[in-house]
């Protein structure tokens, strides 16, 4: 399996306010949805890690939100920079027949776009944001590949007005059937996904986390999660997918 890639970047552009959206031509081994990207940032040292937004036709996407030195520094790359580009890592959602029901928060909404192109079958997302001009271009790209599409917005200026959470409390009960979760986005936004699965109809919940990362493949013991049974587990490595009920949050 190749793991180490020098990269072209073929696209990047800034989409919204506060997202950008790069592809790659990518010669690598077809990624997963949930797993990772480590792209190297020109003096920086460590790589930085970005979930695949897509994979199609040998190019790969990541979304990113331009939050320190690294992304902008990437939010001014130009097409046909190379860069080195280490993936894909960690470990995957794993699919199921059940009814897919996901729930994207922030950036946590780029580990949901893969997945829900992948998924068929009956599939509900529910996406949220903090303005109306995020949800109304990823609304209009997840609804795309035949999901039914909830989404809220902390100014209520487009859909639901209020956090992803209460859309989903909301809405769960009018979804018929044994139903498994997919999650990505703030540790509290899947911790207040417990009591779905202490409540609710809900067979399993998998959550994707978003960890500040040394190495991407378990050298460096940086990105550890508490078990349920007091043991760790580290993101890169045995993640970014976890049980819900295995993990502590």
């Amino acid at each position: 399996m190749k793991l180490d890639n020098i990269v072209d970047v073929i696209e990047n552009k800034k989409i919204t306010e506060n997202f950008y959206l790069m592809s790659f031509l990518w010669n690598g081994t077809e990624p997963l949805p949930g797993q990772f990207v480590n792209i190297s940032v020109p003096g920086k040292f460590l790589k930085r890690p970005f979930t695949v937004f897509n994979y199609e036709n040998n190019v790969l996407s990541i979304l990113y939100k331009v939050v320190g030195e690294g992304t902008k520094i990437m939010s001014d790359w130009q097409t046909g920079l190379k860069t080195e580009c280490l993936g894909p890592l960690g470990k995957p959602f794993a699919l199921d027949n059940n009814i897919t029901v996901m729930v994207g928060g922030g950036t946590g909404i780029a580990s949901l776009y893969y997945l829900s192109n992948k998924i068929e079958g009956e599939k509900y997302i529910f996406l949220g944001f903090s303005s109306s001009d995020e949800s109304r271009y990823f609304y209009e790209i997840f609804s795309k590949n035949g999901s039914e599409i909830f989404i809220s917005s902390m100014d209520g200026g487009y859909g639901f007005k209020g956090n992803v959470i209460e859309l989903l409390e909301k809405e769960i009960d009018n979804i018929k059937g044994k139903k498994t979760i997919y999650s990505c986005g703030p540790h509290k936004m899947l911790a207040s996904l417990y009591r779905f699965e202490k409540y609710y109809d809900i067979e399993k919940i998998w959550v994707s986390l978003e960890e500040r990362m040394g190495c991407g493949f378990g050298a460096c013991l940086g990105c550890a999660v508490q078990t349920k049974d007091n043991n760790f587990k580290y993101v890169c490595k045995d993640g970014p997918a976890f049980l819900l009920s295995d993990i502590v949050l």
